[in-house]
């Protein structure tokens, strides 16, 4: 798991996984009191910045009911690929294909 801090303070947490080509996101959590100041944003900017050169696709699942997570992804071009309404998740991806970094993400702070 992965820290990212905004002005010295823990702002939030991430887990990934590399799959090969593809990266998968297996959750990102933004402490209550740092939420609506773009650390979700901003972690997704810099997961993308630092993973773009050796991924083809950032891939996640998302809870049906979280309808905050799913319009972020959506605003940063994530698209829903796969329903598992039995499972009561969608799975949504992100095709990099030659993207340039994102320097929206400067000033964040991030430790492994």
């Amino acid at each position: 798991m992965r820290t990212v801090r905004h002005e010295g303070e823990v702002a939030g947490y991430y887990w990934i996984e590399c799959r090969g080509r593809e990266l998968h996101i297996h959750a990102i959590f933004v402490l209550p009191q740092s939420r609506g100041r773009g650390v979700g944003s901003a972690a997704i900017w810099q997961i993308e910045d630092k993973f773009r050169a050796g991924v083809d696709l950032i891939e996640l699942g998302v809870r049906n009911d979280n309808a905050g997570a799913k319009s972020l992804y959506r605003q940063h071009g994530f698209i829903v690929e796969k329903k598992l309404p039995d499972e009561g998740y969608v799975i949504m991806r992100k095709h990099l294909g030659g993207e340039p970094p994102n320097s929206a993400c400067s000033g964040w702070l991030w430790r492994d």
